[in-house]
This record gives structure tokens, sequence and C-alpha cells, in this order.
């Protein structure tokens, strides 16, 4: 059921066709493949979906096994380490609930605390990072169309109980008397 690609040649048709396709229909429809060919550039992209959820992880070092059981819609390493989460949430939630979600998400995974809004972009698979000593291929290393898994995300979100430690117990019972 899983779908992994990772995608090492030049921005082509199969990459944005693969990207576009896991957008809803609304933003996909205003999407002209052809333009996004020639570029080589630098290309932040966010669809206009209130359910979207983007979480940034820069110096991610833990497996994508923990990101995989969350469903995302994608997983982009923008630079080797730095990925994007792109998850859905149901549409029975409201997109306020998105925010929430990304919040959560973010502290749970570590990832970049500056990155918690709606307007958040997310760089688009095939561009080139053009950060400072970046200049790296956007890869996309694993696409579905899925929802958020509420399970996995309550999963890892849940407040990890801190066994406490038995406080002494002092009997002055005696002193008392």
């Amino acid at each position: 059921m899983l779908h992994v690609e990772s995608i090492d040649h030049a921005f082509g048709v199969d990459t944005v066709e693969t990207v576009l396709d896991l957008l809803p229909a609304p933003g996909r429809d205003h999407c002209s493949r052809a333009r996004w060919l020639p570029l080589r550039a630098h290309f932040f992209v966010r669809p206009h979906y209130g359910q979207l959820v983007l979480i940034d992880l820069d110096d991610y070092a833990d497996t994508l096994d923990r990101l995989l059981r969350l469903q995302p819609r994608a997983i982009v390493e923008m630079s080797p380490g730095s990925v994007q989460l792109w998850l859905t949430i149901d549409m029975r939630y409201a997109p306020k609930d998105a925010l929430t979600v990304t919040r959560e998400l973010t502290h749970s995974l570590h990832g970049d605390p500056a990155c918690i809004r709606t307007t958040q972009v997310g760089r688009m698979p095939g561009s080139i990072n053009r950060k400072p000593g970046k200049g790296n291929m956007v890869r996309l290393l694993f696409s579905a169309v899925q929802d958020l898994s509420e399970a996995a995300y309550l999963q890892e979100t849940s407040v990890k109980s801190v066994p406490r430690r038995p406080s002494k117990v002092v009997d002055n019972s005696a002193a008392d008397a």
C-alpha cells in the first residue's frame, strides 16, 4: 500500500504530476504542469486547503518509519537530514484543527517552531534548495493519497507519563503520644 519514491533526476513531468496529484482538486486545477518544467529554481508551494498540516523538520535524525506511521501525503527532503512532512486531516475537522495538529506534531517531532502557521510554505520537489551553502535538489521521498492516522497522531502526541519516585514515608506516630 505504501508508495516510496526517491527522485534524483531533474525537474520532470513525473515529479510535478506526482506532487500535483496529491493536491485537492481546486488547487490542482489551477496548475499548469508545462510552466514548471523549464525552471530549476527555488520553488515554494502551499495549496489553498484548510486541512493541510506542514511540519518542517530540520536535522531530522529519527527514522522515516516514525513519520510514515502518521500516514502523510508527502515527505519531502529539502537537504540531507532536513525534511518536510505534509499531512491532511479529514474533512470532518475544521481548518483551525489543522493548526492545533501542526503545533502538537511540531513539538512532538522536534520540528522548527518558527514554521507553525497556516501560511507556511513548503519546497516543491524537483526544484533546487537555493539556501546559502545548500544547492540541493529537493526530493520527494514518499507520496500517497491518505489522511493523517488519528491513532498514530494520538500515540505520537500523547503525554508520556514520567514514573514518580515514591516519597519516603516517615512514621511520626510515636512522637504524637
